[in-house]
């Protein structure tokens, strides 16, 4: 497919590879390249998962940046991701974390 560009699709990664095709690989948009190559539905590991940072949240929730933290450390809202090495500062939340969160006070009427 021309001017596609095509992904490496591992269990929790997504690495782009160029245009050097592969079975591993798929056409953004069109399938996989190989037939024979599918990623089943039920397996968690495929699914993809956006991850947002705290501005994200902060947008989504209505809570400010310290109350956020204050729950995370009280555990009552979820847990983020580190996104860097050891020594990185960077974290995100995957965005379906959120969504559950959301949603389950939705349900309790909080």
């Amino acid at each position: 497919m021309p001017g596609a560009k095509l992904i490496t699709v591992l269990p929790g990664t997504v690495e782009d590879t160029g245009v050097s095709p592969s079975s591993a690989m798929l056409a953004e948009g069109s399938g996989p390249v190989n037939p024979h190559c599918t990623i089943p539905k039920h397996d968690r590991r495929w699914q993809m998962t956006k991850i947002v940072r705290i501005r994200e949240v902060m947008e989504a929730t209505g809570l400010s940046r310290t109350t956020i933290w204050r729950r995370v450390r009280a555990r009552e809202f979820p847990a983020p991701l580190k996104l860097g090495g050891p020594s990185s500062r960077s974290v995100g939340w995957r965005e379906a974390d959120i969504q559950g969160w959301l949603n389950g006070l939705a349900e309790t009427g909080n």
